[in-house]
C-alpha cells in the first residue's frame, strides 16, 4: 500500500514538473532518451550542452 502512494506521488511530481516546463518554454518536456542524444550531440559539436538544449528548444518553437 505505501509502494502505491509513492509511486503516484512520484507521478505527479513529474507530471508538475512538465507542465512547468511547458509553462516556462511553450514546448513539451524532453524525454531522456532526447536528453541523452543532445549530451552526445552537444559534446559532438563542441558546445556546451547549455547552449544545445537552448538551441533544442528554439527550434520546437519554430515549428509550433
Amino acid at each position: 500500500m505505501g509502494a502505491v502512494i509513492l509511486i503516484v506521488i512520484g507521478l505527479a511530481v513529474v507530471a508538475m514538473a512538465s507542465a512547468n516546463f511547458k509553462n516556462q518554454t511553450g514546448v513539451d518536456a524532453p524525454t531522456r532518451s532526447a536528453l541523452k542524444g543532445m549530451r552526445r550531440r552537444a559534446r559532438k559539436a563542441g558546445v556546451s550542452e547549455e547552449q544545445y538544449f537552448n538551441g533544442w528548444v528554439e527550434r520546437k518553437r519554430r515549428r509550433k
